[in-house]
């Protein structure tokens, strides 16, 4: 049916990308019900709103660093 075609290569390495999201995202999940765990018991009213800034500091890191490997300069 796809025989010579780039059908089906292309469908594999498509499954292939989506299962990587599907594991990266699973694992963060897991991380991160972790340090909620944590958190709750060391810090309890508090926890969330610290993993959030966390997340946050780590997401802006992260896109400054894209960011400045991009520039012009």
């Amino acid at each position: 049916m796809f025989t010579g075609s780039v059908a089906m290569p292309l469908f594999a390495f498509n499954v292939g990308i989506e299962a990587g999201q599907i594991t990266v995202l699973t694992l963060a999940l897991l991380l991160l019900t972790g340090v909620d765990r944590v958190m709750e018991r060391t810090v309890p009213t508090r926890g969330l709103m610290l993993r959030a800034v966390a997340t946050s500091l780590i997401a802006a890191g992260c896109a400054a660093v894209m960011a400045f490997q991009r520039a012009p300069w």
